[in-house]
């Protein structure tokens, strides 16, 4: 399984419900992923939430290839108002 493959996973997590083998196989990849430290550190894409699982642990990066930005306003009019839709709780980060 290569890393469009991971994303692709994790999206179908987001928008529809996932057996178990499919969750115990994302569960997996993002583990991987997490190990990759700054192997994969995309350079377009910074980030400082070292809660996330796919941020870089020693620079401020992310390591996907490509991340999805959302909202949860309507009509959002300031930078709280948008998200990363990418966003993935680091294990053992001890966030809740």
């Amino acid at each position: 399984m290569n890393f469009a493959e991971i994303i692709s996973i994790e999206s179908s997590v987001r928008t529809k419900p996932v057996n178990g083998s499919d969750r115990r196989r994302f569960k997996s990849k993002l583990s991987e992923v997490t190990k990759m430290g700054c192997d994969k550190a995309n350079k377009s894409i910074g980030c400082t939430v070292h809660q996330c699982a796919n941020h870089c642990d020693t620079t401020n990066y992310c390591a996907l290839d490509k991340v999805n930005i959302g909202t949860h306003e309507a009509n959002p009019s300031q930078s709280q108002c948008v998200d990363c839709e990418s966003f993935v709780l680091k294990s053992g980060c001890g966030c809740k």
